[in-house]
């Protein structure tokens, strides 16, 4: 794979069940996944996308996985743990996730936490999404993109032409 985490690169997976029976997905895109965690350890974690929903590991169906690399916690287990705990206090949406040994052109990258991504469809995030054009104009939002992160600024000017009803 690729040092270059915006770099997709095309390809295929195996998965194996329980039961070491093998299923193949084709037509999949790899990317680089995380900001800091990807520039700074050896072992990177990865987007999987499809380009139709699939259930991996009997996982909510979906378009996009992550397999999570866990490269600075030795046991593994953090990520996980977290994630269940939150779903045991009833967080409103956890990703699942199930532990995987994965092998990139058959070469053995490690274990792995291979999660739901996290997205909007009826088996992960079940939202009505609205048409949130016109909430706010164009011209008082600043979108900045730095390394650290993404996003839109409402300056303190900002004229809301709405009230958001969720």
């Amino acid at each position: 794979m690729c040092e270059d985490k915006d770099k997709k690169t095309s390809g295929h997976i195996y998965v194996f069940d329980e039961e070491g029976e093998r299923k193949l997905f084709q037509n999949i895109e790899f990317g680089g996944h995380g900001n800091s965690s990807f520039v700074k350890n050896d072992k990177k974690s990865w987007n999987i996308e499809f380009d139709y929903e699939v259930s991996l590991f009997d996982l909510a169906k979906g378009k996009e996985y992550v397999a999570l690399a866990n490269a600075q916690d030795v046991s593994y287990m953090r990520n996980k743990i977290v994630f269940d705990m939150a779903e045991k206090v009833g967080f409103f949406y956890t990703p699942q996730g199930e532990y995987a040994n994965l092998y990139i052109n058959g070469e053995y990258m490690g274990l792995y936490l291979v999660t739901e991504k996290i997205e909007v469809s009826e088996e992960r995030v079940a939202l009505a999404v609205e048409d949130l054009s016109g909430m706010y104009s164009d011209e008082n939002l600043i979108r900045y993109n730095t390394y650290q992160e993404k996003g839109f600024i409402f300056p303190d000017n900002a004229e809301i032409c709405e009230t958001p009803s969720f």
